[in-house]
């Protein structure tokens, strides 16, 4: 194992019907190169956010990063877990929008934006708050 840490990604403020938080694959290899490692292949889960881009659960992160031979840093991960839901992203609530033009009546536009909806009243807030 190397004697580097990784610390793992925040999760993404969209989370798939099952609820469970997942991160932005291209976050994880952003951090591995942050701490000087090679990117490692990653299967993505088949549920992908509103923007299309690969996404795995969280909490796999760990051990993914271990048969990688890396350790990973899991101390922040519980305080993540614990704050509640993130802000929507610029890339996540344009991909939203535009699926609203495309597929505002469907199943699917309903289960993405349940999905998103704690991340849109999040950024919503925030910019609330800001502004007074």
């Amino acid at each position: 194992m190397h004697n580097i840490s990784v610390e793992i990604p925040a999760a993404l403020g969209v989370h798939p019907p099952s609820g469970a938080d997942v991160v932005l694959i291209d976050d994880l290899n952003n951090a591995l190169a942050g701490a000087g490692l090679p990117q490692i292949k990653i299967d993505p889960i088949t549920w992908t956010p509103p923007s299309g881009r690969p996404v795995i659960y969280r909490s796999e992160v760990p051990d993914i990063l271990r048969n990688a031979g890396i350790n990973p840093d899991t101390s922040d991960m519980v305080k993540t877990f614990c704050s509640g839901p993130l802000p929507i992203d610029d890339n996540e609530l344009d991909a939203l929008l535009e699926m609203r033009e495309r597929d505002g009546h469907s199943e699917s536009f309903r289960i993405a934006l349940c999905g998103a909806l704690d991340a849109i009243l999040i950024r919503l807030y925030s910019a609330e708050r800001q502004l007074r």
